[in-house]
């Protein structure tokens, strides 16, 4: 495990350990060994009018009036202030400006030096060469210039402006490592894993859950249009009334418009809410089948759910739609069922709930999701960043 480093992280989100996306499960497992300092997302789009994106601007400016501040898990957290018109070439200028200068300001009081610069989302590459750092890395976790809302062509110019910086390129699906190719320096495909131990050790259904008649099929995760396929889980409901839809998280992330119009009035689809993270595998558990009804789209051609192995960790079964990140596993039925379409995809869950549910195949999920957990990740995550910082060095630079 890479130890003893200095490490400023630009992340693509605020920190919330409890509602943990691929940057806080990395940079909370090296904040017991490390010195790391997480900037709290530039952003990506301009603000919406809307309570959820208000809530935001609010919150941003409390954070920054405190300045950096010590985070439960050991690491400090930074919100920076930024003009959130990243299509603006006057913004872009002045944000990087704001941005280099906020990062020093804490480096200097928390007594950081050199540090390896680790970039989420491409806003932060405007700090890339102002820090003193010892390495450039570039953490691809999406297709930021396909999410809603979002100037692509300035994040596309933002990202090209990354990729001629960076030391490393670390990619969660093959597309993005196939796309994001650096102009110099090392590239490593390391796909999504999830937090296995978790999500094996479950306890009984929440009650709410309980309540619900089965067979009850599970999501967890964002309910948002540009990612999750309404129109295909309407279309289930109405085709199987006896079958309830469980949904478990937020409505609208990254969308303010998000238009939840398909789901509206039908009594068999249930949207529960964001749950704490402790209480997942509990939900998880309560479920008969479980879904990733993600939209086949430019914005989710890239992505590699974290809920994929998440699920496998639990011992589910899973009706996935055929994402590319995923098609390692088409020819793994026991593992996951793939189906485009509404009829194809009422078909797969009825083969899912009834196959026979033997503890060899729970197993055999289980292991599979153990072989991908964050454990064996981040040894393979820290041997790139080592082999990236040895190639710095070799080429004359810090190592």
């Amino acid at each position: 495990m890479l130890e003893d480093r200095d490490i400023v992280c630009v992340a693509p989100s605020f920190w919330r350990a409890d509602a943990p996306l691929n940057v806080h499960h990395v940079m909370g497992r090296l904040a017991p060994r490390n010195r790391v300092l997480l900037v709290e997302s530039p952003g990506l789009r301009a603000p919406a009018a809307g309570r959820r994106d208000l809530a935001k601007v609010l919150r941003r400016l409390a954070a920054w009036l405190r300045g950096p501040r010590r985070a439960p898990e050991g690491l400090w957290l930074l919100a920076p202030l930024v003009v959130p018109l990243h299509g603006r070439a006057w913004a872009r200028r002045l944000n990087a400006r704001l941005l280099v200068a906020a990062v020093r300001r804490a480096m200097r009081r928390l007594g950081l030096e050199r540090p390896i610069l680790w970039i989420f989302p491409p806003t932060g590459a405007g700090l890339a060469g102002h820090l003193g750092e010892r390495l450039v890395v570039y953490h691809c976790v999406d297709a930021y210039a396909e999410n809603p809302g979002v100037d692509r062509a300035a994040i596309l110019a933002l990202e090209a402006e990354l990729l001629g910086r960076c030391d490393l390129v670390l990619a969660t699906s093959r597309a993005l490592y196939e796309e994001k190719i650096p102009a110099r320096g090392l590239s490593r495909y390391l796909p999504n894993v999830a937090d296995a131990e978790h999500f094996a050790a479950a306890g009984p259904p929440p009650p709410v859950l309980a309540r619900i008649a089965r067979p009850r099929l599970g999501y967890v995760g964002n309910v948002a249009g540009y990612k999750v396929d309404l129109e295909l889980l309407a279309a289930v409901a109405l085709a199987r009334p006896d079958w309830q839809l469980c949904l478990v998280g937020p409505r609208g992330a990254g969308e303010p418009r998000s238009d939840l119009v398909p789901l509206a009035g039908l009594p068999n689809v249930h949207l529960l809410g964001q749950r704490p993270y402790a209480e997942l595998p509990a939900w998880v558990a309560g479920f008969d089948a479980c879904l990733i009804p993600f939209r086949v789209s430019p914005s989710t051609r890239a992505s590699f759910p974290l809920k994929f192995f998440e699920y496998m960790a639990a011992g589910k079964e899973i009706i996935a739609t055929p994402l590319p990140a995923l098609a390692a596993y088409a020819d793994r039925p026991g593992l996951v069922r793939f189906a485009a379409g509404a009829d194809a995809f009422v078909a797969a869950i009825e083969a899912a709930l009834a196959a026979p549910q033997t503890e060899t195949l729970r197993a055999a999920r289980r292991e599979e999701a153990r072989r991908n957990a964050w454990p064996e990740r981040m040894e393979d995550i820290s041997r790139a960043v080592e082999e990236a910082l040895a190639a710095r060095a070799g080429e004359g630079g810090a190592p």
